[in-house]
């Protein structure tokens, strides 16, 4: 929601790979494409668990992201602190 919704957006159309690190995926992929359809986001954006206030769940998402892709060009962090 709000300004994240419109970054991603905007780096979706970029034809940017996107991984959104975020408390609920589920629910975060039905609110992205319902926002964007799901044609802009089909193969170009990635929902994994992370939360925030968990150093645990931090470690464990940077884990998956670094077995999962071979670089992050640019890292965005959106959220309530």
């Amino acid at each position: 929601r709000g300004i994240g919704l419109h970054i991603v957006e905007k780096l979706l159309k970029c034809d940017m790979t996107v991984v959104m690190g975020v408390r609920n995926p589920e629910a975060s992929k039905k609110s992205v494409e319902m926002a964007m359809g799901e044609e802009l986001t089909r193969n170009k954006i990635f929902y994994e668990k992370c939360d925030t206030g968990d150093v645990k769940s931090v470690e464990e998402f940077a884990m998956k992201i670094k077995e999962k892709f071979p670089a992050v060009h640019l890292l965005i962090n959106n959220g309530n602190f």
